[in-house]
């Protein structure tokens, strides 16, 4: 490793000096021997900031002086890689603490979107010998393409290599080969928001990401993406069984149910033993729609029913109040 200009400057890698001196004389080049694809941490020390930018070049017995690659860099607080994939899975990808949201390809965009298991969102990963992963959407790779983050056709180049290290907690950051940019959200990690890749900065939730396998229907686990529609029989959904959409938890209700108050997000409730019917009250000038058991409804006359139920309504606004209700018990 060497530096210029040489005074004033020392660097030490791994905690052995091997460039520079404190009275400014620059003493024989030190050496150290580095595995390969083994990541050290590199400390450059520079005695005055008025002095010209300080460029770093390392060499080998085999490789002439040259710049270090940017591929080789790792401006993270923690330069520790993590194995999170395996062959043969489907992964989403939820920043920061939103377990919600999720990475979802299309093309040439990507932006967070709720998380309900479409193809979009379901990534795969090629892993190679040296901790480098391919991650692919619909069989096209999530690349770095300047600011953005796309989805291209598989070529192997380095703008589709990411590695990924050690965040915390279960996290990671994703880092491309190309660039040394990390994935991340544009801004306020919220629906819709963008995903592209940009200078890391540990101060941003939004380049945190927990990587979750998608489970199998069937194997009793409710994970990210499944529900009442896609996979009821892991889910706790009562009657709301194959009529409340993915990503809204049912309430569950026994009735007999005097008069339930409905908000203006989407929502879903499952009431068992009603022995007339279901009611509704609407509120004023309501835009929310009203489905009863998977059938759409009018708002205002009351569904006749002998059993369990499942209210689902729409995301909305109304004047007033809005309820729901049971009879005949």
């Amino acid at each position: 490793f060497k530096a210029t200009p040489a005074d004033h400057v020392r660097i030490y890698v791994d905690g052995k000096l091997l460039f520079g001196a404190s009275d400014g004389v620059t003493p024989k080049v030190n050496k150290i021997a580095l595995v390969a694809n083994q990541v050290v941490p590199v400390v450059i020390e520079v005695a005055s900031n008025s002095k010209p930018a300080t460029n770093v070049v390392w060499s080998s017995h085999s490789q002439h002086k040259q710049d270090i690659p940017v591929a080789s860099l790792y401006p993270l607080a923690s330069p520790n890689a993590v194995s999170v994939f395996e062959v043969g899975k489907k992964y989403i990808l939820t920043p920061g603490d939103s377990s919600g949201l999720c990475l979802t390809s299309a093309g040439s965009l990507s932006l967070l979107e709720p998380c309900d298991r479409r193809d979009a969102q379901s990534v795969t990963a090629v892993v190679d010998l040296s901790g480098w992963a391919t991650l692919s959407v619909n069989g096209l790779c999530l690349a770095s393409d300047g600011a953005a983050l796309v989805a291209d056709t598989c070529n192997g180049s380095e703008n589709q290599a990411w590695k990924t290290l050690d965040a915390g907690a279960g996290s990671i950051r994703l880092i491309s080969k190309h660039d040394g940019k990390a994935i991340g959200v544009e801004g306020t990690i919220a629906h819709e928001g963008g995903v592209g890749v940009a200078k890391f900065n540990p101060a941003m939730a939004g380049m945190r990401w927990t990587a979750t396998a998608l489970s199998s229907c069937g194997d009793g686990i409710c994970q990210a993406g499944e529900g009442c529609t896609s996979c009821a029989q892991d889910c706790n959904c009562g009657a709301c069984a194959g009529f409340c959409p993915d990503g809204i938890i049912p309430t569950f209700h026994v009735a007999p149910l005097g008069g339930h108050g409905l908000n203006q997000e989407a929502e879903c409730h499952a009431i068992t033993g009603v022995a007339g019917g279901i009611w509704n009250n609407p509120g004023d000038n309501t835009t929310k729609k009203l489905y009863i058991n998977g059938t759409e409804m009018p708002w205002g006359p009351g569904f006749n029913l002998s059993g369990n139920g499942c209210v689902y309504t729409t995301q909305g606004t109304f004047g007033g109040w809005a309820g729901i209700g049971t009879w005949g018990n």
